[in-house]
């Protein structure tokens, strides 16, 4: 519980959580009947269209190639129905993570609308920044990627990489634990090209 408290955080990690510790009560109980308890507890009207905008996320991971660090296929379905953590593999799904992609921001729009109370406000306007800070991240990773490859040279890669970290830094104050990761992750990529050092080289 502390440690989960102190972690950095993005998109879907308080269904995570929640979903977590539901199943460690009962590990058979009815996921999908949770998620929409969580979803109608956490975004209130805005449900349903944060429910489509989870949904295009979850289909995008599930669907994805495994990342450079870790497989993501088999955790999808061990929860049968959502994904947990952080894993290079979003560096792929730069559109499905992207709060601007022209789906998830019709999605946004109306959950921004339909929104009824202060804190399923801020629940829609934290989500809509953790999937920008994601998104940019994983434009800064693909730059990185053909940097690494010697497919780009430094300069437009470190140009790509800041102007993602610029992007992220403007979503610190809505998204303080959201976007930690991508952050961190961002500065790491341009410490190394700064440095020179492809990973193939070390």
């Amino acid at each position: 519980g502390v440690q989960r408290e102190h972690m950095a955080r993005g998109f879907g990690w308080e269904l995570s959580y929640w979903l977590e510790w539901q199943l460690l009560w009962d590990a058979e109980m009815d996921v999908s009947a949770l998620r929409r308890v969580f979803m109608e507890g956490w975004y209130g009207a805005a449900a349903p269209a944060m429910q489509r905008i989870y949904d295009r996320v979850e289909g995008a991971v599930a669907s994805a190639p495994p990342g450079r660090t870790m497989a993501r296929r088999d955790r999808v379905r061990y929860w049968r129905g959502w994904f947990t953590g952080w894993t290079d593999s979003f560096n792929q799904l730069p559109g499905p993570l992207s709060g601007t992609e022209e789906s998830n921001a019709r999605n946004l729009a109306e959950a921004r609308a339909r929104a009824d109370t202060p804190v399923a406000r801020a629940h829609v306007e934290r989500a809509a920044a953790d999937l920008t800070a994601m998104a940019a991240y994983g434009r800064g990773r693909l730059a990185f990627d053909s940097w690494d490859a010697g497919e780009s040279g430094p300069t437009e890669t470190l140009g790509t990489i800041d102007s993602a970290l610029a992007e992220v830094r403007r979503l610190q104050p809505t998204s303080l634990r959201g976007v930690h990761a991508p952050l961190g992750q961002l500065r790491r990529l341009r410490e190394t090209v700064a440095a020179g050092e492809r990973e193939g080289d070390r």
